[in-house]
């Protein structure tokens, strides 16, 4: 950032090389205040500044809110989001934090999914938790890397050229898990992958 400034300044650039300078200026700074806004999240959450408040949530609505948030995204990528409510799904959570959470978790979805790809929703009620399966078909997650992704900054194969800082998944798991829930992936390594999150109902 400091490097294009600089250069910004410079009296004698083409209209071409000034806008190609600005731009790369405006990605480096959605970067760094992604990251500023996620470490802030997860020092609240782990200092016990931010109590989780859970309410009555409608989960369906909960999950359209947290769809309409990425929708953009999955556009440009020309990814289809499948999500049938088949009925309502009453549950006790925090609602801003949880939506966060899956958010993430879309996020991840589309960022790792191909073109012309599909990522499915789907939710299953059990006597003490509620599933909520998110289903790519993107580049899959190897068995030895499973265990890791969930760590802070990691950033597993194929992330090399993708956006983020590998905070998404563990600020998923922090949140799901203090509230009493779980989260675990499956994947064959190489046609995608499905993150399974179990909330207590």
């Amino acid at each position: 950032m400091k490097m294009f400034g600089e250069l910004l300044a410079e009296p004698d650039l083409t209209e071409g090389e000034r806008k190609e300078y600005c731009d790369i200026l405006n990605q480096s700074l959605d970067k760094l205040t992604f990251l500023t806004e996620s470490m802030i999240r997860i020092s609240r959450l782990e200092s016990g500044i931010i109590q989780l408040k859970p309410l009555k949530t409608d989960l369906n609505e909960l999950l359209l809110e947290a769809i309409k948030q990425i929708y953009f995204k999955a556009v440009y990528k020309k990814v289809s989001i499948i999500f049938d409510p088949q009925e309502e799904v009453w549950i006790n959570l925090d609602v801003n934090w949880t939506r966060e959470a899956i958010i993430n978790i879309l996020d991840n979805g589309i960022k790792y999914s191909r073109p012309d790809g599909t990522l499915t929703i789907k939710v299953t009620e059990y006597d003490i938790y509620t599933r909520i399966d998110i289903t790519d078909n993107g580049l899959g997650i190897e068995e030895k890397e499973q265990s890791k992704i969930f760590q802070r900054f990691y950033r597993g194969r194929g992330s090399e050229d993708k956006e983020g800082v590998g905070i998404g998944l563990y600020l998923a798991r922090k949140v799901i898990t203090q509230q009493n829930g779980y989260i675990k992936v499956s994947s064959d390594g190489r046609t995608g992958s499905t993150f399974s999150l179990f909330l207590p109902r």
